[in-house]
């Protein structure tokens, strides 16, 4: 960068964008601050790097003769600026790309890193959501003179992905019965538990007895159907 400052020829063709040629070299002429003569060069060329309309370097050509440099020189020196001009635009272009692709990749390993961590809490709701695991037995039957016939629970939930559709619930709504719910939403992830959670919380809030299956998935049906009627895609559980 310093060789572009003050009035030596490099700077001035960066300046100007117009190329410098000269031959028999006045004793005073220098590129940045040391004169030319005292280098033992007696002409030269110096020609701007143009990319996109700006000039971003310098290509000079230096030379111990006095006669200077022929047509075929030149043109030959025009075309190397000009290739430079273009390596140096696309160079400049690769690595405004690159640092674009960091920043976005960056931004975008922020979100899936927020994102997993939100899913990570739903997925603890909807596990909590689960009811407990290896429940106690429930008598459901008793004979006179015999140990009573329980019922006990075990259970194990695994999900496709960090959070799912599927879930069940226990219900014992009377002595010497119980009830299981297992429910499926239609897809995956956090879609269909969201879902899922509705269906949960519709489920909590029934009265219906569930030993009369056909009015307790009425009513739940209908429930939801009164929840879910504004959503424009189909939703399916069974």
């Amino acid at each position: 960068a310093a060789c572009f400052e003050g009035d030596g020829l490099i700077a001035q063709v960066k300046r100007d964008g117009q190329p410098v040629v000269l031959s028999r070299l006045p004793a005073e002429t220098r590129l940045v601050k040391t004169p030319v003569r005292e280098l033992s060069y007696r002409s030269l060329a110096c020609l701007p790097i143009v990319a996109e309309g700006k000039t971003l370097g310098v290509f000079g050509v230096l030379s111990q003769q006095a006669a200077g440099f022929e047509p075929k020189d030149m043109d030959f020196q025009q075309a190397v600026a000009a290739e430079l001009g273009i390596a140096v635009a696309n160079a400049s272009l690769f690595a405004t790309l690159e640092q674009r692709v960091k920043a976005r990749t960056a931004e975008l390993n922020a979100r899936n890193q927020q994102l997993e961590a939100d899913l990570s809490m739903a997925r603890e709701v909807q596990v909590a959501l689960q009811p407990l695991l290896n429940s106690s037995a429930v008598e459901i039957a008793r004979h006179e003179g015999a140990e009573p016939i329980a019922l006990t629970m075990w259970n194990r939930s695994s999900t496709a992905r960090t959070v799912g559709g599927d879930f069940f619930s226990i219900m014992r709504s009377a002595p010497g019965t119980c009830s299981v719910f297992i429910c499926d939403v239609m897809g995956q992830g956090a879609r269909a538990a969201l879902l899922t959670a509705i269906v949960r919380t519709v489920l909590d809030e029934l009265t219906e007895e569930p030993r009369d299956a056909q009015r307790f998935m009425t009513d739940l049906n209908r429930r939801l159907t009164n929840v879910l009627k504004t959503q424009s895609s189909p939703i399916f559980a069974t």
